[in-house]
């Protein structure tokens, strides 16, 4: 993918300023969702996580497409760690992922395997990653899904896996100490 594909995503939604009504044909945002540019990837990430943006792709995404992209999309942020003006660094990435997994836990629509899937897939970047990724992954994600307790509950069989406790007993620990010094930690 080059230049032309993030000319061509930004053109079809429009900037955020001066956003566009039409629909999107489904099959241009696949498209462009297995592209190898990050500023690509980011952009288009960019305007499918606005519902009014995301509404205009017909038909509509579905979970597994969506999840897909994200899964694929917050990988590269998370190995490469682009400064880009579209990509997210690691540590936005990390962020982004820990709000949409509260939305999605919340989200009774969402089947609980798609849950399991989306542990498993933070696990596996934790696991496979370096000292610096698994760092972001306990401080931008973990220790801020972890504030809901059910979440904490259902990451619970980490605890028992050699290389995944620590990851869950550092995000359990922070927010252990948040709630007896009565303050949110950044």
């Amino acid at each position: 993918m080059s230049d032309t594909d993030l000319s061509e995503v930004i053109e079809e939604f429009g900037l955020h300023e001066q956003p566009k009504e039409s629909a999107i044909p489904k099959e241009k945002v696949l498209s462009w969702m297995n592209s190898d540019d990050p500023e690509v990837l980011g952009a288009l990430y960019s305007f499918v996580t606005e519902p009014r943006q995301a509404a205009r792709v017909t038909p509509p995404l579905t979970f597994d497409e969506y999840w897909n992209f994200v899964s694929r999309y917050f990988s590269r942020c998370f190995r490469e760690n682009p400064n880009g003006e579209w990509a997210h660094s690691r540590y936005e990435a990390g962020w982004d992922l820990a709000s949409w997994f509260t939305s999605v836990w919340k989200d009774d629509a969402i089947a609980g395997d798609a849950k399991n899937d989306i542990k498993k897939w933070i696990g596996d970047q934790y696991v496979s990653g370096s000292p610096d990724l698994r760092r972001c992954i306990v401080d931008a994600t973990l220790e801020h899904i972890f504030e809901d307790t059910s979440v904490a509950r259902f990451f619970d069989d980490w605890r028992s896996d050699q290389i995944l406790s620590t990851a869950y007993r550092e995000a359990a620990q922070w927010n252990e100490e948040t709630k007896q010094s009565g303050t949110k930690k950044e």
